[in-house]
């Protein structure tokens, strides 16, 4: 995904949105120059990317990737194991 974008540089980074950070519109047009650079770049194309990325498997660049909502999820130890997927379903159903 990062060749598709000409980012094969970029380094990793523990959190991919500085926590808290709020997204605005712009409150002025874009300048011609602004528009300019915009054109070749395929916006949609790169959130559609991120944000089948992050539903698949990694929920904690949801927030960042769709712009909306937070999502929230918890890990735990479980208490009991399943024996045949029709059991994991009654489980997961009791929770």
């Amino acid at each position: 995904m990062l060749k598709d974008f000409g980012m094969e540089g970029c380094e990793p980074a523990k959190t991919p949105m500085v926590p808290g950070l709020h997204l605005e519109r712009p409150t002025t047009p874009l300048s011609p120059e602004e528009i300019e650079f915009m054109k070749d770049k395929p916006y949609l194309h790169a959130i559609g990317k991120l944000i089948w990325l992050a539903n698949g498997t990694r929920p904690d660049i949801t927030y960042a990737a769709g712009g909306g909502s937070a999502v929230s999820w918890s890990s735990k130890l479980q208490s009991c194991i399943a024996c045949s997927t029709t059991e994991a379903e009654f489980f997961a159903g009791e929770s």
